[in-house]
C-alpha cells in the first residue's frame, strides 16, 4: 500500500518543475528608431519601444541588446523598468561592413511573460572628415543657418547652427563617406544657407569651400596588385632556377 501511494505521488511531486521556459510573442511588437547607415567610431543612439497590445499594458519590461554580426559595441546590454516600455541603446561600430543588432524585449503582465526579438541591420561606412570655418563678418547675429556639403552637386550632409554671433566664426566638421561614388574626380563644395526655413530645403547662398576629390579605380588597383604578386613570384622562381642550374654546373671533387 505504501509502495503504491509513493508511485502515485511521484509524478505529482515533479509535475510543477519546468526545465525550459517558452515565451509567447503574441501581442508584443518591438519598434526601433535610429540610423541604418552610420560611420566607424561614431556613437549612435537607438530608441527601442516594447509595444503591441500586450506590451503597451504590461507591468514590467526588460530589453536585452547584443551584436549578432559584425564588430560593434552596444550599451547597456540589459535594461529593466516598471514605469516605461521605451529604452535607449548606444551602438558604436569599430570597422566598416554590416552590423546586426539583436533586440530582445520581454514584458510581464496578467501573470504571464511574453517576448519578441527584432534584428536591426546597420551599414557601417568608412568616415571621411572635412572641416570648414563659417564666418559672420557683420555687426548682427545670424540665427538658424544651415551648412551643406555637396559632392558632384548632390547634398550629402547638413549641419545646423542655431546662432552665429556678430563678428565671429565657428569651425564645424562634416563626417561623410566616399562609398558609392564612381571612380574619377568629383567636385566637393560646402555652401551656407542663411535663410533657414524648411528642414528639407537648401538654398546655396554662399560658397565657403571648394575642392576636388579623387576616387581611385578599384579595377586598376586589383590589376596592379595582381601584377605585383606575379612579379614577386617570378623573381622567386628565377632565383631558385638559377640556384638549380648553378648546382648542376658545379664539378664534383
Amino acid at each position: 500500500m505504501i509502495l503504491l501511494t509513493s508511485l502515485l505521488l511521484f509524478p505529482m511531486m515533479f509535475s510543477g518543475v519546468t526545465t525550459s521556459q517558452e515565451y509567447s510573442s503574441r501581442g508584443v511588437d518591438i519598434q526601433i528608431t535610429g540610423e541604418d547607415e552610420v560611420f566607424v567610431d561614431e556613437d549612435n543612439i537607438y530608441e527601442v519601444t516594447i509595444g503591441g497590445d500586450f506590451g503597451e499594458d504590461a507591468e514590467n519590461w526588460t530589453l536585452n541588446a547584443d551584436v549578432s554580426e559584425g564588430e560593434a559595441a552596444v550599451a547597456p546590454r540589459t535594461q529593466e523598468s516598471n514605469t516605461s516600455n521605451t529604452f535607449t541603446v548606444e551602438m558604436t561600430a569599430v570597422e566598416p561592413g554590416t552590423v546586426s543588432i539583436e533586440f530582445e524585449g520581454r514584458c510581464f503582465g496578467d501573470n504571464e511573460t511574453r517576448q519578441d526579438v527584432r534584428i536591426w541591420e546597420v551599414n557601417v561606412l568608412e568616415v571621411t572628415q572635412t572641416s570648414v570655418v563659417v564666418n559672420n563678418p557683420t555687426d548682427t547675429d545670424i540665427e538658424d543657418l544651415k551648412v551643406g556639403l555637396f559632392v558632384s552637386g548632390e547634398l550629402k550632409r547638413t549641419m545646423r547652427i542655431g546662432r552665429l554671433e556678430a563678428n565671429s566664426e565657428r569651425e564645424i566638421q562634416f563626417n561623410w563617406s566616399k562609398e558609392n561614388l564612381d571612380s574619377g574626380e568629383h567636385k566637393m563644395e560646402i555652401w551656407v544657407d542663411y535663410g533657414f526655413v524648411e528642414e528639407n530645403d537648401f538654398n546655396k547662398d554662399e560658397l565657403i569651400l571648394e575642392k576636388n576629390v579623387y576616387i581611385p579605380d578599384d579595377t586598376m588597383h586589383t590589376i596592379y596588385s595582381a601584377l605585383i604578386v606575379l612579379l614577386i613570384v617570378g623573381i622567386i622562381a628565377g632565383f631558385f632556377y638559377y640556384q638549380h642550374k648553378r648546382k648542376k654546373r658545379r664539378r664534383p671533387w
